[in-house]
Formats: structure tokens, sequence, C-alpha cells
């Protein structure tokens, strides 16, 4: 058994690798010892720490192992004296002592969590090791290592002054770039979150899938061409009835299973083409039917203009689809509750009251798993519909899409600029959403109120 002795807290330093970097309030214990004492011993190792990157000690002074906050707090009540146990330890044997100590404290944070984990796998330690030294799944250990990916200055910033979740966390995790991850990072806690980290991983999705299109369009010798149009009678789509273009936000291999074969197999060699517009791979060949013409030259201002428009097309098609997949994944989640039942079925009569919109029947049918007469099977059927669904049928009745209703002229898509027409159908849509909780980001106003700066210009409009 270790000898308890007294040391002068003026030769005692705290551990500078200690995973506990906030100590707290120390004010109860403060007056706890001015009353009663230490009644508890520190630990400490012989020595004073001091050059982590050299491990460069001086073998005066003691440095804690255990007992940083009764030190902190034994100075600040005037102590000069503190009872002390001298263990002799290795540098490793003293962080990871430090670490058991701390690890299950209810106010340690995420980042400190972190780096303790982060130091026992640099001594070696696996991830399965330090699940069974800590207590901690595995998973979680990685989870919490992958913060260490992250600024870790902004890092301290964001977990200080904002409310943050693990599930936050744990979306920021699924964007691999560190540098989109790390511009995530900068909104965390924030309304604009949510919008930040869809945009950032429908893009990573949409690169990954971007580079399997390429490799399969290699192989199948198809040529990229500008300028396709489904209506363009010199070209014909090699995708099934009803598709126009493969979607690379979706799973790719899901998507391939759209591609028409039969049609894939006629096709001479060279006719093949594509074209990549934001998330849409368009395939399609020549028409063999139909004389190729050639189209006169553009100007270096026509075409400037023609990407200008097209940019602008394809930021408002994939800010819809994330706006969509946010307001969807709301409802998903959303817990009905006694509170706010009555204001979830308010939906279906901002619905009908709010712009006379015509419910998605079908749908709605299909969801209660009745015929398509609203007749007593329908009303019993809607009795007995659990709880947790009662936001999704609503929600139903809002015949929502990944189409944005706030674009005015989208049948001169590709010619002229987006403008921008106030949607009734969908302000009613976020109204009922904010009263449920909904957090709107400032890219969803924007589109919303039409101060997007994709849209047209006022003067531009007047001047069509």
């Amino acid at each position: 058994m270790e000898q308890i002795v007294m040391l002068p807290v003026k030769d005692i330093f705290p551990h500078p690798e200690n995973p506990r970097q906030e100590l707290g309030d120390l004010h109860e214990l403060v007056d706890s010892i001015k009353a009663k004492g230490i009644l508890q011993n520190l630990t400490v190792v012989e020595g004073t720490f001091v050059d982590k990157r050299k491990n460069l000690w001086l073998d005066s002074g003691y440095t804690v192992i255990i007992g940083h906050r009764r030190l902190a707090a034994a100075k600040l009540a005037g102590l000069e004296e503190v009872p002390c146990a001298i263990a002799t330890m290795t540098h490793q044997e003293q962080v990871e002592t430090m670490i058991m100590e701390n690890m299950q404290r209810s106010d340690l944070t995420l980042q400190e969590q972190a780096q303790g984990f982060q130091m026992l796998l640099d001594f070696g330690d696996s991830v399965d090791t330090v699940a069974v030294k800590t207590g901690f799944s595995a998973s979680t250990i990685r989870r919490r290592v992958k913060l260490m990916e992250l600024d870790q200055k902004k890092l301290a910033q964001v977990i200080q002054e904002r409310q943050i979740t693990l599930e936050d966390f744990d979306k920021l995790g699924k964007i691999e770039d560190v540098k989109e991850r790390n511009k995530c990072l900068r909104k965390i806690g924030t309304n604009d979150f949510e919008m930040s980290v869809s945009r950032a991983y429908r893009e990573q999705v949409i690169r990954k899938n971007r580079e399997k299109a390429l490799e399969w369009l290699a192989l199948c010798q198809a040529t990229e061409k500008e300028g396709y149009s489904r209506w363009n009678e010199s070209y014909t789509s090699l995708l099934r009835t009803d598709y126009f273009y493969m979607d690379l936000s979706e799973e790719w291999a899901k998507e391939l299973e759209k591609v028409d074969l039969e049609k894939m197999e006629k096709v001479k060699s060279g006719a093949m083409h594509y074209q990549i517009s934001g998330s849409m791979l368009y395939v399609f060949a020549d028409a063999e039917t139909v004389k190729q013409e050639t189209e006169p030259e553009k100007s270096p201002e026509e075409k400037a203009e023609e990407e200008k428009i097209r940019r602008e097309w394809e930021h408002f098609e994939e800010t819809g689809k994330i706006m969509y997949g946010l307001r969807k994944d709301f409802v998903e989640k959303l817990k009905v509750t006694r509170r706010n039942e009555m204001q979830v079925l308010q939906g279906v009569v901002m619905v009908l009251v709010g712009y006379g919109g015509t419910p998605a029947s079908d749908k709605i049918h299909e969801f209660l798993g009745v015929g398509k007469c609203f007749d007593m099977e329908a009303v019993r059927a809607f009795v007995d519909l659990p709880k947790e669904k009662l936001a999704l049928f609503v929600y139903l009745y809002f015949s929502d899409s990944d189409r944005l209703p706030t674009i005015r002229n989208y049948w001169e898509k590709d010619k002229n600029h987006p403008r921008y027409m106030e949607s009734k159908r969908l302000n009613i849509l976020y109204d009922w959403l904010l009263n449920l909780g909904y957090k709107l980001s400032a890219t969803e106003a924007a589109v919303l109120n039409g101060t997007d700066e994709h849209y047209a210009k006022v003067e531009q409009e007047e001047g069509q």
C-alpha cells in the first residue's frame, strides 16, 4: 500500500495531458475543503512534465495524476499542503490512469473524450482494447475519434457556445472530406446545419457515383456531348420509358437498371453519348433516321450566358431536392404527442382551406390500406392509425415533391434565367412544419421569399 505524505501545494503541478481540461465550478469543493479539509488524497508522480513533444521531465516538483480538481480547489482554499500518494508510473501508465479516472464523468466534453481515446490509440492499443479498458463500445470510440479530424479550435468553440447533439456529430461524420466537414462544423447547432450537411453529403454521393458512371461510360465507348434535349429528334434516349435521366444522387446499381439493354445492343460503335448536368446523367444515342444538322458556332458571350443559365437551374434543382429531403426527414422523425397532436391534424385543414389543393388521394388510400372511396372502412382505418404515423398521413395531403414550385418558367429551362414565383402551397407547408418545430435555414428562406441570388433579377423579368 502506498504511503500517504503531505506535500507543499506550490511544488505540485497539473499534468499537461489530463483529458479533463475544464475543471468546472470549484466553489462547492472549495467550501468543503475549507470546512473539512481534503478527505481523499491525490496521486502524484515525481518530477514535472515541461515539454510534451520531447517528453522532457524535470526532477524537481511533482505532477498530479489523480486529483486535479482537488489541487485547484486546495489552492483556492489557501491550503499550503495536501495529502498525496507518490506513485511510480511510465508515461503511458500516467495517461491511461488519467483517462480511466475521467472517461466516465458526465461533464467530460465530447472533444475531451475524443482526445482521451486518441491518446490510447496512439500508444498502440486497438479500438477493441480501448473498448475493454474504458467500457465504451467500439463504434462509439470510432465516432468520437473521428472528431479529432476536425478543426479543434472551432470544435471547442461550438461545443462551448451551442446546444449540439450526438446525432449532429454523427451526421457530420458521414462527410468524408475533412475540408467540407469543417465547413459544416461552422454551422452545427444552427438552423443552417441540416441544409449544409445535407448538401455536402449529397455532393459526396454524386461525386462518387459520377466516378462510377464515367468508368461505365468509358467501357461503353460513350462520348460526351453538349446540348442534349429529350425533345431533339436527332437523339433517342437509351433509358426505359418514362425515364430521361439517371440520378447520380441515388444508389448507382439501381440507377443502372434504368438502362434499356435492348436499345443498347442496337447502338452502333461511337453513336452512344452522354451529358452530365448536376446530379442528372443523360444517356442517349444518335437517331439513325434523322439527318444530323451542324449547329452554328456560338460566340463566347453566348456560351457564357448559357453556362450561367445552366448553373442557375442546376442550383434550384439540387436545392429543391435537398429541401424536400429535409422536410420529409423531419416529418418521418417527428414524435406525435398529446401536446402536438392537434397541430399535426391542423395540416389537413391548412391544405384544404389554404390553397384548395387536391390531396394525393391514391397515396392516402394506399397509406390507410383501403379502397378508393372515403367510406366507413377509411374512417375506421384512420381511427386505428398508430399515433406515430399520424404526421406522415397528414404530410400526404400536401402532395410534396422535390420540384420547386417557386419557379415560374419551367418550360423555359436551359433557355432563360429561372424566375421567382411565390408558392402559396409551399409556404403553407412550411407554416405547418414551423409550428411543429422545424428550423428554417437561410437557404430555404431565400428560396421561399425570392431573395436567392440565382433567381432572375427584376430588371430581367421586366425586359422579357
